[in-house]
């Protein structure tokens, strides 16, 4: 990624009246140009950007939001070709720019806080904009703006880290700016704030660098239904435009359910009503609060439970746009919500109520993977819900969860890029992702466990997920270059783990947070193994091992054999002295640590991955791993690695045994995946529960990468519990078509490879194939 060109009389450009000096909250400021054009030209590509977010409009219609996130060293700006919206005679640009307040200038009730996703580099809102084909850049065209004073942002706990919901005064807000082609007198030409061409290679604050992922979908929404058996006093009409007219003096209560999950961008159009008060609610599901961070939930749309959302409030000002169109509420932000609540209040007049306009946004995640499954009708339903949830997380990054943090965490993000080469091939996002984590890396020589994010946060196994993100990404492209680039980044996080190497021999006293697992066990202590509390752990020590095996294959395909050896024996060192001093005799199994009695999942399932345990010994381990109940259990993110454990045991079948986890969500009327599994979650959308997306393609069906690239494809089916198939599976160079059936225990397949191919069938049959047609099995 090269940073973007530098042009010197193009310049950010500021409102004046903004002082520099002076951190302030949240602010808002609307910029505008105006443009006239005797003829249209063919193509009229800008780049723009803005500090810290922009909605660009273009003759009263909104085209664009962005930039998307990046840190001190990267700052995005996007391009865009605005001649679609353009007109002979005058037209008008413009952009309401939000900017968030550097970290260090939060107070400590973090009420002015914005997004912890999005770093401030500077101070106040700003926008730069370059044009070609017209007179438009900042620095150059007349540019004007009008700092907001009709916004505040709520504190409210839950979407503080996505940034504060809105209070917005409708009666201060410059109704129809972005269409009017005139400037008001409340603009006053913008300043320059600084070029982007520092002198004798200065880094700007905002280094411009273009955005490496394809700009977000945006999909237009049914008009929500009202929710049935949902106390309210009434419902919009069905017709498109219809309206609802609150008389004066009155409460009404009102609630819609979109059908499933959504982030989306909400435009709700009101007349009248001077004085009222309209607060919208956003929630995925009606619930009980329980201790924090849990709430328990069962069908979603049980309206006879709490609802659980947070809150806009929109006071209109009781007047319409100077071309007759009534006002609109329009947070800046999408929101996360599949049941909306409008609660409106009227005090000396009337409000009239257009239905809400809802636009879907997330990244242009495209699903290519088809399969038809008739002895399992329920993996369609399971699939389709792992397939959402993923979109869902995918924005500018990949995401833990829209509702609450919109941030990239590492071990989410492993599995959720799995999940996309499965189902797609798109690599785009994931090659940010690898770009991101580097970044992050602290001085220490450890990588942040969520990224790109204000407040910085370590979970030391995290750092660990990373490497094995690169490894995958090999695997999926063959890009030698990238392990190349981002070898003394694995080589510094391994380092930092050898320095923790205490006088047992295994790693310990990481520090920082040592996450594993949202189990119940483990709930009290933040997802740390009680084993953390009396020295070293079993789950850690075992991962590391893995890990550093894994490593070796990275220094293997740089051809630097004593490298990859080093690693290797690392690795089985750690493996060998945690085996030793964790293996319980009589439970024959691994203990959390030398000095802990309790047993986990995770344990059993690390050693085998590592290869502490192999051949029949794994087998045994993993059989007791899942008929022994009281062992902590793995929750949705630990299954995918549970699932892997029993593959390497020869032991998949079982695995048929894991799936009612899932077969359960379409009974709870859920759309998504939540975080955990069980009554007791917090998120409903979690992209680390999503394995259907990985186990069909690379299990059910077999199809993985017998060479980085997919440059020759190895196709193992090894689930025959799921009877007879048909499958479309992307790679890179193509789909790989197949069609499988099960008689007397034996499956027979034909198919057609992109690229010479490997099949191994369930009966141990091998057989190779050039590209092509083939036939495997009786």
């Amino acid at each position: 990624m090269q940073p973007h060109p530098m042009i010197p009389d193009i310049r950010w450009i500021a409102p004046a009246q903004r002082k520099l000096s002076d951190p302030m909250p949240i602010e808002t400021c609307y910029f505008k140009a105006l443009l006239a054009l005797p003829k249209v030209p063919a193509t009229c590509e800008i780049i723009v950007s803005a500090n810290s977010r922009f909605r660009l409009y273009v003759n009263g219609a909104a085209v664009m939001d962005g930039p998307c996130k990046g840190d001190e060293w990267r700052h995005y700006c996007d391009r865009l070709d605005i001649g679609p919206w353009l007109r002979e005679g005058m037209n008008v640009v413009a952009a309401q720019v939000v900017a968030y307040p550097a970290f260090g200038a939060v107070t400590a009730d973090m009420a002015n806080a914005g997004p912890h996703s999005v770093i401030g580099n500077a101070y106040g809102p700003m926008l730069y904009l370059e044009a070609d084909a017209v007179e438009l850049s900042t620095g150059r065209a007349d540019w004007r703006c009008r700092l907001d004073d009709a916004v505040s942002h709520t504190a409210e706990a839950h979407p503080l880290l996505a940034g504060g919901n809105e209070v917005v005064e409708g009666a201060l807000l410059p109704h129809g700016w972005e269409a009017a082609l005139e400037f008001s007198d409340e603009f006053i030409p913008a300043v320059p704030r600084w070029d982007n061409c520092p002198f004798c290679g200065e880094i700007s604050p905002l280094p411009l660098f273009e955005r490496p992922i394809p700009l977000s979908v945006r999909l237009p929404l049914p008009v929500p239904s009202p929710l049935e058996n949902c106390h309210q006093d009434a419902g919009f009409p069905s017709e498109p435009g219809a309206a609802l007219t609150i008389a004066a003096g009155r409460r009404c209560e009102l609630t819609l359910d979109v059908g499933k999950l959504t982030t989306a961008f909400l435009e709700l159009a009101m007349s009248g009503g001077r004085g009222a008060s309209v607060r919208v609610g956003y929630a995925e599901a009606f619930g009980e609060r329980a201790e924090a961070p849990w709430i328990k939930k069962g069908r979603r749309d049980d309206s006879g439970k709490e609802f659980l959302g947070i809150w806009d409030e929109y006071r209109p000002g009781g007047e319409r746009h100077q071309d007759g169109a009534p006002e609109a509420f329009r947070p800046f932000w999408f929101r996360t919500f599949r049941f909306l609540r409008i609660v409106v209040e009227t005090a000396e007049e009337a409000l009239t109520l257009y239905p809400p306009a809802l636009t879907e946004t997330r990244y242009p995640l495209e699903d290519s993977l088809r399969f038809r499954l008739p002895g399992l009708p329920w993996m369609r339903p399971v699939y389709d819900i792992s397939l959402r949830t993923l979109q869902l997380c995918m924005h500018e990054t990949y995401e833990d969860c829209p509702f609450y943090e919109q941030l990239q965490y590492v071990m989410d993000t492993r599995l959720q890029i799995l999940f996309t080469y499965a189902v797609s091939g798109d690599t785009r996002m994931a090659r940010r992702t690898l770009d991101d984590f580097h970044r992050s890396l602290a001085p220490e020589g450890i990588s942040q466990a969520r990224y790109p994010g204000n407040y910085r946060q370590v979970i030391p196994l995290f750092s660990l997920h990373w490497i094995l993100i690169l490894l995958d990404y090999y695997e999926q492209t063959g890009d030698l270059a990238a392990l190349e680039d981002y070898r003394p980044t694995v080589e510094r996080i391994l380092r930092w783990f050898r320095r923790k190497t205490g006088s047992t021999g295994m790693v310990e006293r990481l520090g920082h947070w040592e996450f594993v697992d949202w189990t119940t066990e483990w709930n009290p202590a933040g997802g740390v193994p009680d084993a953390v509390k009396l020295g070293p752990s079993a789950v850690n020590n075992f991962f590391y091992a893995y890990v550093l095996g894994r490593s070796a294959e990275l220094f293997r395909a740089l051809e630097l054999p004593d490298l990859a050896a080093r690693y290797e024996r690392e690795g089985a060192a750690i493996s060998g002295v945690t085996s030793r001093l964790c293996w319980d005799n009589g439970r024959q199994l691994f203990r959390e640590g030398p000095e802990c009695s309790q047993f986990s999942q995770h344990t059993q399932v690390y050693a085998v991955l590592c290869g502490a345990v192999e051949g029949e010994a794994a087998r045994r381990v993993m059989e007791r791993t899942l008929a022994d109940k009281s062992l902590v259990q793995c929750s949705f993110v630990m299954q995918f690695y549970l699932f892997r454990a029993l593959e390497a045991a020869g032991l998949y079948a079982e695995t048929e045994g894991l799936w009612p986890a899932w077969q359960a969500l379409p009974e709870l009327n859920l759309s998504t995946v939540p975080e955990v599994p069980g009554p007791m979650t917090r998120s409903d959308c979690h992209a680390w529960g999503a394995l259907a997306l990985f186990e069909l393609p690379r299990r059910f069906f077999g199809v993985t990468a017998l060479e980085p690239g997919y440059r020759t494809i190895q196709i193992a089916p090894c689930a025959p519990f799921a009877g007879d198939f048909d499958a479309e599976v992307p790679t890179p160079g193509g789909m790989v078509m197949l069609a499988g059936c099960w008689r007397n225990g034996r499956l027979a397949l034909r198919g057609f490879s992109p690229a010479p191919c490997r099949v191994i069938l369930p009966d141990g049959g091998r057989y190779e194939f050039p590209a092509g047609d083939f036939q495997a099995g009786e």
